[in-house]
């Protein structure tokens, strides 16, 4: 433990200058009077239903999550502002939502009929 805190030390204390973030403003850009913006995401899509789960009778929220039913999302948006007053912006989400009581098939005993409803 103490050989850590040294190098940490010896790190920080050997560096002349640090910046955590650098901010460039450019007036031509910010102060017209319209900024527009573009721009991307990507993701995980899953949701909490009665369907699947764990076993048992289902729990709540998280207690019950099945990440094999995770699936990858992707969106795009597009947005304007004027004068830093009004703001418009279109965004758009894609991806598949999955769920089925079939996954319970290892725990099908002690789920009450969820796996059976299938």
């Amino acid at each position: 433990m103490k050989i850590k805190i040294i190098f940490l030390f010896l790190l920080f204390a050997g560096a002349k200058q640090s910046n955590a973030q650098y901010y460039f403003y450019d007036g031509r850009y910010y102060e017209s009077d319209f900024v527009y913006e573009i721009g991307g995401s990507i993701g995980a899509m899953n949701a909490f239903t009665d369907l699947g789960g764990r076993k048992g009778i289902g729990k709540k929220f998280v207690k019950d999550f099945n990440f094999k039913n995770t699936q990858l999302s992707g969106g795009f948006y597009m947005g304007v502002v004027y004068k830093n007053q009004i703001a418009v912006r279109l965004e758009a989400t894609f991806g598949e939502i999955h769920a089925y009581d079939s996954i319970l098939k290892k725990v099908a005993a002690t789920t009450n009929e969820r796996y059976e409803r299938n």
